[in-house]
């Protein structure tokens, strides 16, 4: 009867995760059509040019700008010396202290001014780190992608399909965050195996640099002998460095863990500690970097001893112009893992690539 229970659980999870992918992939493709309206902010840069179009953020030191004329652009932010918008807008300092708002410039000081009803705050623009559009609506306030990708090797017969998406909703304290990817790998030789990942992660900010992080994730990867993973997670966050050129944050919380092995015989529960720390360094500057890392520790804690972990690292580096470098490093161990399955689990992919 109890094991007839745990299957009958792990069904209902799997079939739940693949309704969230299905409903992303078609949220996705309706929210493709471009819905026409008025573009009326500005941005000056320090050539003397202005622009009309429609702010979207800033985020890595570059400020992503809807045109008419040429679609979606990105600035970097030490160009701009003047934004004007009616919109309302979250902008964050290097410290951590957030304004609300629209946006205009004082002429006579070149500050950033975040107006609400009467009164102007002003604000240095080199100290500006975030900048994130704040909609009036639920629809409005909602965001969602896609991608898809199919590979093929003749020599190995490896075939490989892998998609992934995401959706989130974002209002002045709180932002929740809906993701998925998965991929499948055939071989002839081999049995196939299979990835997935669906996680749901909401946010509430807090004084300055502090934050709250819970999230609920559903997981699955064959070639770890895992048929199906729930995780149940809390707890605090710090960043430690926020700037227009780094990013550095820690999280530490508790997470409740539910497994379902590959073999359908074995299901555990257990209580984990969870410490994270996830860092970026961008540089737009020539030669062009990008580096994207991420680390996460579970020590179990019932029982004491079982320890997981994920690395994950990306790296883009400029060689000569408009030419990049691109190594991307994924790594999960598991001291316990299920009977029969390996303990250890890791990709490596290194591309050359060219940008506009």
């Amino acid at each position: 009867m109890f094991s007839e229970y745990n299957i009958r659980n792990r069904d209902y999870l799997k079939a739940l995760m693949s309704k969230i992918i299905y409903f992303l992939i078609l949220f996705s493709f309706s929210t493709s059509v471009n819905l026409f309206g008025k573009k009326e902010d500005k941005v000056k840069l320090t050539n003397g040019s202005v622009i009309i179009g429609e702010i979207k953020e800033l985020r890595l030191g570059k400020l992503q700008y809807s045109t008419d004329e040429m679609s979606t652009v990105y600035i970097e932010w030490k160009k701009i010396v003047a934004l004007e918008s009616k919109n309302h807008f979250q902008l964050e300092r290097q410290d951590g202290i957030r304004f609300f708002g629209s946006l205009g410039t004082d002429t006579t000081t070149g500050k950033l001014l975040v107006i609400l009803d009467s009164t102007a705050v002003p604000l240095d623009f080199i100290q500006v780190v975030r900048i994130n559009r704040i909609k009036i609506g639920f629809w409005p306030r909602l965001n969602a992608s896609l991608s898809l990708g199919f590979s093929y090797t003749k020599a190995s017969e490896v075939a490989q399909l892998n998609f992934s998406g995401n959706a989130d909703y974002r209002t002045r304290k709180n932002s929740t965050d809906l993701k998925f990817s998965s991929i499948f790998t055939a071989q002839k030789s081999k049995e196939n195996t299979q990835q997935g990942d669906v996680t749901v992660t909401q946010m509430r900010y807090l004084v300055k640099k502090w934050f709250l992080a819970g999230n609920v994730s559903l997981q699955t990867n064959s070639e770890l002998g895992i048929d199906l993973r729930l995780l149940i997670g809390a707890g605090p966050g710090f960043g430690l460095v926020r700037s227009n050129k780094s990013d550095l944050a820690v999280l530490a919380g508790l997470v409740i863990n539910r497994e379902w092995s590959a073999n359908r015989s074995d299901v555990k529960s257990t209580l984990e500690g969870y410490t994270a720390a996830k860092f970026k360094l961008f540089r737009y500057e020539k030669p062009e970097l990008d580096w994207d890392t991420s680390f996460i520790l579970y020590p179990s804690l019932t029982p004491i001893g079982r320890i997981r972990t994920s690395f994950d690292t990306k790296l883009k580096w400029e060689i000569i112009r408009k030419f990049f470098w691109n190594l991307s490093f994924t790594f999960n161990s598991d001291s316990e893992p299920p009977q029969n399955a390996a303990k250890t689990d890791w990709s490596i992919v290194l591309s050359f690539g060219v940008s506009k």
